[in-house]
């Protein structure tokens, strides 16, 4: 047991897990720090039991090792006493060799006495017997305790080292989910930043402020799409509340309509999209990263100039007079084609929130049933 045990002094203990609760009651350490602490009180409480078990077991070896050599003193002294009988026994017997018949009744006496220590004797070893047989028993049964201690010991720990790499596996195993989302989220939003600046490179970017707070990209697509065809909306919003923050940016398909929605919108209080003192509407300046995102992809801007010419001019589209398009008459151009389809750009969220394209089909209707089929105004 003296080998298991790092230590025996009690008192050390308590002064430990003293320090350590007193250190744990102020709260002056930070979280992992206090998990160690916390931990090692466990430890020196599991020591503490130890120790004490040990003692114990210590205590009653110490009584059965006492007991123990009482009796071989008393064993000692009992044979003393016989060796003392037998050479009084042997005097005896020589007088009784040379014929002293006066000595025949001490004779008696003694030869009875001799069977009392006799007697005391074999009690005596019998005893002694079973003290050792005891204190047998007693160091095989705390070996035994001890190989069991040591035994769960090992069990315990086994059991720990498991749960830690569960936890660890785990834990790896949510790390590797969030890295596959982020890098799924990541080439989402560049996949759809290229629209975007796609958009702006071959269309004209609107500003408009005064937007109320519930603003929507598919009301502002919406209501942007009486003046042209909306290849790209969103409106700017809060990180923390997702609520807008009062302005937006609309890409129209050329200058042109833009334009048009400049001098329909601008000041005009739009009670769908815009807070009460009117809309701000004007022309966006490009940033220095849509600059440089264009130097870098000219040829793919060019290419997709070029299909749009290939694919013919932008159709008219019917101006509304008054908001939300509660009277209109006819811009001049070609007649409109009604199974003419806008592609509308899909509208997101700033800070990589979801895309939605619900609002494709309410942009395409309302579109569509704003044209007219005939031609100039």
């Amino acid at each position: 047991m003296m080998h298991a045990l790092a230590r025996t002094d009690l008192s050390v203990i308590e002064e430990e897990m003293k320090q350590i609760t007193t250190k744990l009651e102020k709260g002056e350490v930070d979280l992992r720090t206090e998990r160690l602490m916390i931990q090692g009180l466990k430890d020196l409480a599991t020591e503490k039991h130890d120790v004490m078990q040990w003692m114990e077991s210590k205590k009653s070896v110490g009584e059965l090792s006492q007991r123990h050599d009482d009796l071989l003193a008393e064993r000692k002294q009992k044979m003393e006493e016989i060796n003392e009988l037998r050479e009084k026994e042997k005097d005896l017997q020589n007088q009784l060799d040379k014929g002293a018949p006066s000595i025949a009744g001490e004779c008696g006496n003694v030869n009875g006495k001799i069977n009392d220590v006799l007697q005391d004797k074999a009690f005596l070893v019998e005893a002694l017997k079973l003290d050792r047989q005891e204190l047998k028993d007693a160091t095989i049964r705390h070996k035994v305790k001890l190989a069991e201690y040591r035994e769960y010991q090992k069990i315990t720990s086994a059991y720990e080292r498991k749960v830690e790499r569960q936890e660890m596996l785990k834990r790896k195993q949510q790390q590797a989910a969030l890295s596959r989302q982020y890098k799924e989220e990541k080439k989402e939003r560049e996949k759809m930043m290229e629209k975007r600046h796609l958009a702006v490179a071959c269309g004209c970017q609107l500003f408009v402020g005064g937007l109320s707070f519930r603003c929507s990209e598919e009301r502002l697509a919406e209501e942007f799409s009486h003046y042209g065809r909306v290849t790209d909306a969103f409106v700017v919003r809060d990180n923390e509340t997702k609520s807008s923050r009062g302005f937006a940016f609309v890409t129209l398909a050329n200058a042109e309509q833009a334009n048009a929605a400049v001098d329909r919108l601008n000041g005009t209080d739009v009670p769908s999209i815009g807070a009460k003192q009117g809309l701000t509407v004007k022309l966006a300046d490009k940033s220095k990263q849509q600059l440089d995102w264009e130097e870098r992809h000219s040829e793919l801007i060019e290419k997709h100039k070029e299909e749009q010419e290939a694919a013919g001019p932008e159709p008219a589209f019917n101006i509304p007079n008054g908001v939300n398009g509660s009277t209109s008459h006819q811009a001049t151009a070609k007649e409109v084609e009604s199974d003419v389809e806008p592609n509308f750009a899909l509208a997101v969220e700033v800070n990589g929130a979801p895309k939605s394209s619900e609002w494709k089909k309410a942009l395409l209707s309302s579109s569509s049933k704003n044209r007219q089929p005939t031609g100039e105004a």
